[in-house]
């Protein structure tokens, strides 16, 4: 059975590699998913093992761990308008 993915952002790390995130699906299951990919010899975005796969179902319970990630950078100036 094949698997269908729908790319959300590439993030860029540096010239040479990405974090794509992407909702992928596979087996009947959804999966939302982060992963580092580099840049091959032909032009095209390769993936590579660094990354997380987490089910949808996972999905409302890493939104809260992020806004708590991005509370904690805000009270540590570490973005936002002060940084």
């Amino acid at each position: 059975m094949a698997s269908e993915e729908t790319v959300i952002a590439d993030i860029e790390r540096n010239p040479e590699e990405i974090v794509r995130a992407r909702v992928t699906e596979f087996k009947g299951r959804h999966y939302v998913d982060f992963r580092t990919y580099y840049l091959a010899d032909n032009d095209e975005w390769r993936p590579t093992k660094k990354g997380i796969s987490l089910a949808v179902e996972s999905f409302e319970e890493l939104e809260s761990a992020m806004a708590k990630v991005r509370e904690h950078l805000l009270a540590q100036k570490l973005i936002g308008a002060e940084a």
